[in-house]
């Protein structure tokens, strides 16, 4: 619930002063009396949160006007609201009192109405007034705080815009002159300030292509910004080099403007060229070494293909020639062994017994052969046979 609204009353008359006090109160103000000027002036220093005073003119020692005259030296009671009351109804005594300082102006005896729409009125208006106050102190504390930041803004550009190593203009929306550049773009371009400061891009011949700049101004005009626009430049020595360029229309001191930022990206594009054409001629020695090896590899199949055939034909021949040579050698061990059962001289039975002997080394050797053919075919088969491990080891 707000405090209610105080109200001083300065009246050398009691009565006239009791009754004023009992009607404000009946209306939940806060009253306090003064029964002098002096009175008054002092209850103010104790009291300076009065809103409304209610001020008798004809007054002993410190009459109304020599009160207001008083109160007119202290900012601090600026605010208090006075309405002057008195007998005088004359036309130079209210104005006398409007020019000292006082918000109105009630003639006695006071109808209490009036007295009470009167106060009313004062004590809104000192509420709208401070809350107007309020208001106003609140938007000048805001237009600081954005005036500041808008300062810090500007200021961190500026800095910004003079010390990047990137390219930064400001120029001319409808004739393209240059109205502003920073070092970055005297750096990148190799002209000096006064060649560039009032001239255009396309007096200078800074754009490379022009069909380049047709699209950039057409992206621009559809858009009004262009962000990472790559373009090729040409310095004032006549070099090329490519920039990523972005900007954007703004206003400056009411004149439409173009700020671009552009960044030099040529050894960046020189390296990715560098790079690809190692690539490119990475993948073509890649794809020759591919083809000899593929070449090589036909070359090893076909001479594998030729090799597995003349083993074939290798293991096919001495198998046909072991069993060729076993067959009549088969004969002969057997006709050895018929003939060793006949009667025979001793000297018949030598001979016998070493055609014998020679017809199973004979044997043994073709067998032998067989197997080194099983094996080229991979199809020996172990065979078991008792051994005398002594015999072995020795």
């Amino acid at each position: 619930m707000p405090n209610p609204s105080k109200v001083l009353v300065v009246d050398d008359e009691e009565s006239a002063r009791h009754l004023v006090e009992r009607l404000l109160e009946r209306q939940n103000y806060q009253v306090i009396t003064a029964v002098s000027g002096v009175d008054a002036l002092v209850l103010l220093e104790e009291h300076p949160d009065v809103d409304v005073m209610l001020l008798d003119i004809m007054m002993p020692v410190l009459d109304g006007f020599e009160v207001l005259s008083v109160m007119q030296t202290n900012p601090a009671l600026a605010s208090v609201k006075v309405i002057m009351l008195s007998a005088l109804a004359q036309g130079e005594d209210k104005a006398r009192a409007f020019t000292a300082g006082a918000q109105d102006y009630l003639v006695k005896p006071i109808d209490k109405l009036e007295l009470l729409a009167r106060v009313q009125m004062q004590v809104r208006l000192k509420q709208a007034e401070a809350a107007q106050k309020s208001y106003q102190n609140l938007l000048e504390q805001q237009v600081e705080e954005r005036s500041r930041a808008l300062y810090l803004s500007e200021d961190r550009f500026a800095k910004a815009f003079r010390t990047s190593p990137d390219s930064f203009i400001i120029s001319s929306l409808a004739d393209g002159r240059y109205i502003e550049v920073n070092d970055g773009f005297l750096h990148i371009t190799g002209y000096a300030r006064e060649e560039v400061i009032g001239r255009s891009a396309i007096e200078l011949k800074v754009w490379d292509d022009p069909l380049e700049r047709e699209e950039f101004v057409r992206l621009l005009q559809r858009d009004g910004h262009v962000h990472n626009y790559e373009a090729t430049y040409r310095t004032r020595h006549g070099q090329v080099g490519v920039s990523l360029l972005s900007a954007e229309i703004i206003e400056l001191d009411g004149e439409a403007c173009l700020l671009a930022i552009s960044r030099d990206i040529t050894d960046r594009k020189q390296a990715e060229a560098a790079l690809k054409a190692a690539y490119d001629g990475l993948e073509k020695r890649v794809a020759e070494r591919t083809a000899e090896l593929t070449a090589t590899n036909i070359e090893l199949q076909r001479a594998r293909e030729i090799a597995e055939a003349a083993a074939r034909a290798k293991s096919t021949f001495l198998a046909n020639m072991s069993h060729e040579i076993r067959t009549p050698l088969n004969a002969v061990v057997g006709m050895t062994t018929l003939l060793a059962d006949t009667s025979l001289t001793p000297e018949q039975t030598e001979f016998v017994n070493t055609i014998r002997s020679s017809s199973d080394a004979l044997l043994t050797l073709i067998n032998d052969i067989l197997d080194y053919s099983k094996i080229e075919a991979g199809r020996l088969e172990l065979e078991n046979h008792p051994f005398s491990l002594n015999t072995c080891v020795e």
